[in-house]
């Protein structure tokens, strides 16, 4: 059908939730929240940071992206999903074999901000997290508020002349159904998803895959029709795709944190997420920031 998913749509019948601002001034409200905790006077004339170094936070500093220079220019943007990633991720590359990341343990490494080939011409999907074991693999891809603008979902006609095998059929024909425009989505970038199950599939076939979708919301997200909307579709895909190799979670970054709050090692964690709370935990109602319960995870 030319419309939204049916399961998009039922996931949301009968929620209690308001449309609020418009999302042009949702965003913009959101991410004013965040970038008052830097200094408005710390950004360009362009809307960037001046100093990259500023993207991030305690305990972490640009010596950890010495040899990737190219990562700076991301940080510039602190409420992009990349910067969320490098600033929720980074210290793990030291760490890795204690990282949990949706149920899974055992990685022996944690890369950042990687291109994944799909074998088409073009620029290959970006992905901002791998988290790898000796079977089985974690990919992140993290959303910042960015999801609450249209996505065209573009879907390439080479995509469609592939031939995958049988158990990354369900994502292929998500792109299909894109392609031909018998299912949309309004908040959720479903085609780079689908592109990004493809390439993984296609580079890791001897290991068990998991695609993570991680995305900023504020405490009061619950409130409001669009971040109800986003999880709709985010489940939606979810369970369409459930019989893949590729299987395919989401979480808020918020979620997450809160589960590491919980934690005792390894010892720079508590400081990260205490960190990471003071910038991000935004509303869209004005009110006094509460701070993470601790050993407490909101699912």
């Amino acid at each position: 059908m030319n419309t939204r998913s049916r399961e998009a749509e039922a996931a949301t019948d009968g929620a209690t939730v308001r449309h609020g601002p418009s999302l042009q001034r949702l965003s913009a409200l959101l991410t004013n929240h965040i970038r008052r905790r830097i200094g408005e006077r710390k950004f360009l004339f362009d809307g960037r940071l001046g100093d990259p170094g500023l993207g991030l936070v305690a305990p972490l500093d640009l010596s950890l992206f010495r040899d990737q220079p190219a990562l700076l220019d991301k940080l510039r943007q602190p409420e992009s999903g990349t910067a969320l990633a490098l600033n929720s991720f980074a210290l793990w590359q030291r760490a890795p074999g204690e990282l949990e990341l949706a149920g899974i343990r055992g990685f022996r490494e944690v890369l950042l901000n990687l291109r994944c080939p799909t074998g088409i011409r073009g620029t290959p999907p970006h992905l901002d997290v791998l988290a790898r074991g000796q079977r089985a693999l974690v990919a992140v891809s993290a959303r910042g508020l960015d999801y609450l603008c249209r996505h065209t979902g573009r879907v390439a006609p080479a995509y469609l002349e592939l031939s995958p095998p049988a158990d990354l059929r369900p994502w292929f024909e998500l792109l299909c159904d894109l392609a031909a425009r018998r299912v949309t989505y309004r908040f959720l970038n479903a085609a780079m998803l689908g592109k990004l199950a493809l390439a993984l599939g296609r580079t890791f076939p001897e290991h068990r895959i998991h695609l993570f979708q991680l995305f900023l919301e504020p405490r009061d997200a619950e409130d409001y029709e669009p971040f109800a909307r986003h999880r709709a579709e985010l489940r939606a895909v979810q369970e369409r795709v459930r019989e893949s190799r590729v299987t395919f979670s989401f979480d808020s970054f918020t979620a997450v944190w809160r589960l590491w709050a919980g934690r005792d090692e390894p010892p720079w964690l508590r400081q990260l997420v205490s960190q990471l709370e003071a910038r991000y935990d935004i509303a869209v109602a004005a009110r006094p920031a509460v701070g993470f319960p601790m050993a407490v995870a909101r699912r």
